[in-house]
């Protein structure tokens, strides 16, 4: 019966030292990127990723190329809070996989019109009707 031979001898594998700089290093690499689930109104998007790195406001404008609603429309709740532009990721408590929810409209803003209208007073005493003109009692 032959013996099964592993691909690599272990006898020549160097043992590699763990420090501690080394560990904090790459706990903050795998920290710096999480996915969440963001729900906004009846559509769940899943897999979004967040980089903690950037401020909010990198992360609305994403949000923005997903579901079309302007970042100063936005309001994104959290576990701990509302989400604002000026927020700090690690005082928000997001974690991997973590849903959040997304509220605001795409509709257009309504703008004042540029001339207000002008309504004319009556100087006969009768009113007319807008529509045909005619005199009314």
């Amino acid at each position: 019966m032959k013996s099964l031979k592993f691909p690599f001898d272990r006898s020549n594998t160097r043992k590699f030292r763990v420090t501690m700089p080394t560990v904090i290093a790459l706990f903050t690499l795998l920290s710096i990127l999480f996915t969440v689930i963001v729900k906004w109104q009846k559509e769940l998007y899943r897999d979004v990723e967040i980089d903690t790195t950037q401020p909010p406001c990198v992360f609305k404008c994403q949000l923005y190329d997903l579901t079309g609603v302007p970042p100063e429309r936005q309001k994104i709740v959290t576990k701990g809070g509302l989400l604002k532009d000026d927020s700090n990721w690690s005082k928000m408590g997001v974690q991997e996989g973590q849903r959040l929810m997304m509220m605001g409209t795409t509709d257009e803003i309504v703008n004042a019109p540029e001339k207000s209208p002008v309504f004319y007073g009556r100087s006969s005493g009768r009113r007319t009707s807008s529509c045909c003109g005619r005199v009314l009692n």
